[in-house]
């Protein structure tokens, strides 16, 4: 009798130890995401340009990574009418063609676009600007 009670008390104390262990691992490891989502600061992107929108989906637990996918979508910097030489006016000024601009701004964000920067915090981007797909990074695609 007194043998299967130091058995159980063993067991007790394995158990207890592992999930304290375990408890003591998964918080260590939400907290090391958390502060990659507070060093990367998706809320200060683009926070000039309003309506831009940045959805995320959360990594898996057992991912190294915060986000599984990231998606920033991006109206457009030039507002219609902005090269409007008069108000409700369909004539326009051509000292800075809205069009060219925006061409410019897309060339822009492919060329700043950085994917090793990127795959340290997600698997996957999307960056859509005047609901065209800009960007469409998969770290899946490497592999």
């Amino acid at each position: 009798m007194e043998k299967d009670n130091k058995w159980g008390i063993r067991l007790f104390i394995a158990l207890t130890v592992g999930c304290a262990a375990s408890a003591f691992l998964g918080y260590r490891e939400y907290s090391q995401k958390e502060i990659m989502k507070q060093e990367l600061n998706l809320n200060g992107l683009f926070i000039n340009i309003k309506g831009v929108e940045i959805d995320t989906t959360n990594g898996e637990f057992f991912s190294e990574k915060p986000y599984k996918d990231i998606t920033i979508k991006i109206p457009s910097i030039a507002s219609t009418g902005d090269d409007a030489t008069k108000e409700n006016d369909d004539q326009v000024n051509q000292i800075l063609d809205r069009e060219k601009l925006d061409k410019g701004f897309s060339t822009w964000l492919v060329n700043t676009f950085d994917q090793d920067f990127a795959s340290i915090y997600t698997d996957k981007v999307q960056v859509w600007y005047r609901d065209h797909k800009i960007i469409d990074f998969s770290s899946y695609d490497e592999k």
